[in-house]
């Protein structure tokens, strides 16, 4: 649970994400529910540990507008980053799915 929080919180800080998930989620129902949870919900993250390696699967939505591939590319990039410094991780692979575009409208 630990390394999928920590994925999904290290996706969020990238700019252009609007929902990150550990699986594939519909944009509104995912803000929704965790509206009605205050954020402490914990999806069942994909995400395997074996030693100080690590798979996470990570589903995002974006916002529409932004690059996807370079969306994508940065929420790699920083969920690596985070892990390795917060967990000391050595091997970390990040597959990221865009699953959902959210216009401004999604936010409501």
């Amino acid at each position: 649970r630990i390394v999928a929080a920590l994925a999904r919180d290290a996706a969020r800080m990238v700019p252009g994400v609007r929902v990150a998930l550990g699986r594939s989620s519909h944009g509104r129902l995912a803000t929704l529910t965790e509206r009605a949870t205050f954020g402490h919900r914990h999806p069942h993250a994909a995400v395997g540990v074996l030693g100080r390696t690590a798979v996470v699967d990570l589903a995002v939505a974006v916002s529409y507008g932004d690059p996807v591939h370079e969306v994508a590319r940065e929420v790699q990039r920083q969920v690596i980053a985070s892990l390795r410094d917060q967990l000391g991780l050595k091997t970390i692979t990040v597959n990221v799915t865009v699953d959902d575009i959210l216009s401004g409208d999604d936010d409501q």
